[in-house]
């Protein structure tokens, strides 16, 4: 009798303390739930349609507007903003998943660089309601360890520490968010010039003063000009030049609507292609002209620099078989 009661009192025990480790467990179980994310963002980011960053530099604000397109406030006025710019910030934010937390106090914060004062502040929101609300902090690296092989370089992995709104957990997320949010208030302007399909070109027009004009065709897989063939290896150098051509070279004081009478102008016409008109404004010394183009009505671009006009505005000596044709456009 003595043995089972001994033996009724130790199984007592012990599914007692069984009880008492499921019960922790679960209890970290579901601390970990609320400490520890699959994913720090969880939005639908067709839905957003305002973004603000905040830079640590703190010295200009970024606000990005949904408005037919994206649009960035850009001294008092909305400017077209870079689409793919913009694309590329909702993949990596969506794609946040925290490799561990690094701290969970507030006090922590300043060490990381998540605080109001020293993070990149990044909001989403739509219709005026705050989606997400990120505090992007300092970035960390880790060498990997040496190849096998002694030739392949072994890149860093990069990690960056960064706070969810009110939360007071530091995660750690294996990307670098810095080189994305922390930049600067023109770095996300659109600087499209030409963003087409060259293949699909058929026919380019070149106005020019005086006799100089002159169209660039495709007939029968071949390039003309006047119905004599030009050289093709020339002509698709040119449009492969073109075809994705950006500038940073903004010129912000000239109005747009002002600009009247081109000097020069570039129609671009194709197959699925919509039309593209590219044009030049006699501008200033400095400038030399303004360059204009329909793919971004926002914009108005300084000719002179990185050889926007000379790049654009060919004369049909570019193109010609003879090197000894004499030039009729824009000397090269």
């Amino acid at each position: 009798m003595s043995n089972k009661k001994n033996i009724r009192i130790l199984a007592g025990v012990f599914i007692v303390l069984l009880a008492i480790v499921v019960i922790n467990k679960l209890i970290e179980s579901k601390k970990g739930d609320r400490t520890f994310k699959s994913y720090i963002v969880n939005i639908d980011t067709a839905k957003v349609d305002y973004i603000q960053i905040t830079p640590k530099a703190k010295d200009s604000e970024i606000i990005l507007k949904k408005e037919n397109g994206w649009k960035l406030l850009f001294e008092d006025r909305l400017v077209s903003a870079d689409q793919a710019a913009i694309y590329d910030m909702f993949t990596q934010l969506v794609d946040l998943k925290p490799t561990r937390i690094a701290a969970t106090k507030k006090e922590k914060w300043a060490e990381y660089e998540v605080t109001d004062s020293l993070a990149t502040r990044v909001q989403l929101k739509s219709k005026g309601k705050v989606l997400a609300d990120l505090y992007i902090g300092k970035f960390d690296y880790k060498q990997q360890p040496q190849a096998m092989n002694p030739y392949q370089r072994q890149n860093p992995e990069f990690y960056t520490f960064l706070r969810n709104g009110d939360e007071k957990e530091v995660y750690v997320v294996k990307q670098f968010l810095g080189m994305t949010f922390n930049r600067e208030l023109s770095a996300f302007r659109n600087k499209t010039v030409v963003n087409s399909d060259g293949k699909n070109w058929t026919k380019l027009s070149f106005n020019y003063p005086a006799d100089s004009s002159f169209h660039l065709m495709k007939q029968n897989g071949s390039w003309m000009i006047s119905g004599m063939m030009v050289d093709s290896i020339k002509v698709e150098n040119y449009i492969n030049n073109l075809r994705r051509k950006t500038s940073s070279n903004f010129i912000d004081d000239v109005n747009k609507n002002q600009l009247t009478n081109p000097v020069f102008t570039v129609s671009i016409e194709g197959d699925n292609t919509k039309q593209i008109l590219l044009q030049a404004f006699t501008a200033d010394s400095t400038n030399q002209y303004y360059v204009t183009s329909s793919s971004n009505p926002d914009a108005v671009f300084s000719g002179a620099k990185a050889n926007l006009v000379k790049d654009i505005f060919a004369g049909q000596s570019r193109f010609k078989l003879e090197e000894e044709q004499v030039e009729v456009g824009i000397k090269d």
